[in-house]
């Protein structure tokens, strides 16, 4: 009976840990692309990165990134965040703000996204530059955009999807694995007093 309580008390408590993970300071964020614009060129792209962010009156201001860009199934890594308010060829305007409700979930990126770069990708504007810069922001729910340098008309956008999310707290973790691992005896428990039982 003791071991079933602190079960379950283990993941309530992990649960509970688990709906306040909104003041994590890590956020992932993915992008994938749906189609290739006419006027574009060199996708699809997908984003796979993960944020690093500070809180910031209700939101959240990105302050680094790691990840990788897809390009057509080839991943490139993503060296670093550009700082707002536009990339160096002022190709692109963007803040690096995660918006937040009040600094809970849902998060979102608004009209003016993240920029990074990444490196590995042609440079269509600067050819000699090893990075390429890119822009992902928010259309309203799930539909995101991707600008970029790698693309020879860097004004035509590519449409997709994104989605970006609070990583748990180790904290949180740690008790949801203790939540996991106390569930376990319970069931073993269980299944030693039914099989003394039937003997």
């Amino acid at each position: 009976m003791k071991f079933r309580n602190l079960a379950t008390a283990a993941l309530m408590a992990g649960a509970v840990f688990g709906v306040t993970t909104a003041n994590a300071e890590t956020f992932y964020l993915t992008f994938t692309q749906a189609g290739t614009p006419g006027n574009g060129c060199c996708g699809p792209f997908d984003v796979s990165a993960t944020l690093q962010a500070t809180a910031s009156g209700g939101d959240y201001d990105i302050t680094g990134i790691s990840g990788t860009v897809t390009q057509n199934g080839t991943p490139f890594a993503i060296t670093g965040l550009i700082a707002p308010p536009s990339d160096p060829g002022n190709y692109f305007g963007f803040d690096n703000v995660i918006v937040a409700n009040s600094g809970n979930a849902p998060f979102s990126l608004d009209s003016g996204g993240v920029g990074f770069y990444a490196a590995g990708i042609s440079n269509y504007y600067s050819p000699s530059e090893p990075n390429t810069a890119f822009n992902v922001y928010g259309d309203g729910g799930s539909s995101g955009t991707l600008s970029t340098t790698a693309s020879y008309d860097v004004n035509t956008p590519f449409n997709g999807a994104y989605s970006i999310s609070a990583a748990p707290e180790p904290a949180t973790w740690g008790l949801m694995l203790f939540g996991v691992g106390g569930l376990g005896a319970v069931m073993r428990i269980q299944r030693r007093k039914q099989a003394f039982a039937a003997a």
